[in-house]
């Protein structure tokens, strides 16, 4: 007798347990149908961000703090898109180069998220260099050559390292082999920017990573160097006046001992000074 009721009762648990999760798929279908078109919502948004980035339409001023679209609608729910420059984390401006791409899809009270990065380059991107040659990661008037390890790339950590541009390697050489990359040394994902007339071998050695080339239309110019510190030799040769600074020498190794801070050079141990 008291097995047939413990069997009763693990089918009336059973029972009761079948149909609450009858009652549930209703809601549970429902929820999971709104999940996927919400989903659906944000990557729609998503191409729709890059569609637009691919267009010549002004969208680093066309915006509203960021925004591209707000409750946009389209299918059974809305889209808002976003854009924000990765370097400044702050809207795009005339300047921006990196973008972080958000588009939400909302159906209701459901909401998913789609991300996604772009690097898209100024008109004059990757043809003009400055005159005081900031852009260059390197510069070099006649030779370049990097042996075993070295390497040139960008740093890991910057907010635009995986979108960013090429690095550039400027040079005045035109000769044939002018940069050498021997053994494991690299230029990763760089660009060197050369003078009309340069060899198509102007960069040669062992290296596996291949470097572009770039010709510009003039030699790349070179900025004019930084004006000279006076220095006087005053009174006997074991005082040396620089700066308008007096520094006394020792007489026999010429140790200079800069004592103030300001544009001040240290120069220790043994030094010949030529004034």
């Amino acid at each position: 007798m008291m097995l047939v009721l413990i069997c009763m009762m693990i089918a009336t648990v059973l029972a009761l347990a079948f149909l609450s999760s009858r009652m549930n798929t209703a809601a549970v279908s429902t929820n999971i149908s709104r999940q996927a078109e919400a989903r659906w919502l944000a990557q729609s948004g998503l191409d729709i961000g890059i569609a637009v980035l691919e267009t010549n339409s002004n969208w680093r001023m066309r915006h509203n703090k960021g925004v591209i679209l707000n409750d946009f609608a389209l299918g059974n729910g809305t889209i808002r898109l976003q854009f924000m420059d990765i370097v400044t984390q702050a809207p795009p401006t005339v300047t921006t180069t990196d973008i972080a791409i958000r588009s939400i899809g909302r159906i209701g009270a459901i909401e998913q998220e789609c991300l996604a990065t772009a690097h898209i380059p100024l008109s004059t991107a990757g043809t003009t260099v400055d005159v005081d040659l900031s852009e260059f990661a390197a510069f070099t008037g006649e030779k370049l050559t990097m042996w075993a390890d070295s390497t040139i790339t960008r740093w890991s950590t910057a907010p635009a390292n995986i979108n960013g541009p090429a690095l550039a390697i400027g040079t005045r050489a035109i000769t044939a082999d002018s940069i050498l990359l021997h053994d494991d040394a690299a230029a990763i994902d760089t660009t060197v920017f050369h003078g009309p007339g340069a060899s198509a071998s102007l960069v040669g050695g062992s290296s596996m990573y291949a470097v572009n080339m770039h010709c510009l239309q003039n030699d790349v110019p070179l900025p004019d160097p930084p004006v000279p510190m006076t220095t006087t030799i005053t009174g006997n040769t074991n005082t040396l006046q620089a700066m308008g600074t007096t520094i006394n020498t020792d007489v026999v190794y010429k140790t200079i001992i800069a004592k103030t801070t300001a544009n001040a050079l240290t120069i220790m141990g043994e030094a010949v000074v030529v004034a």
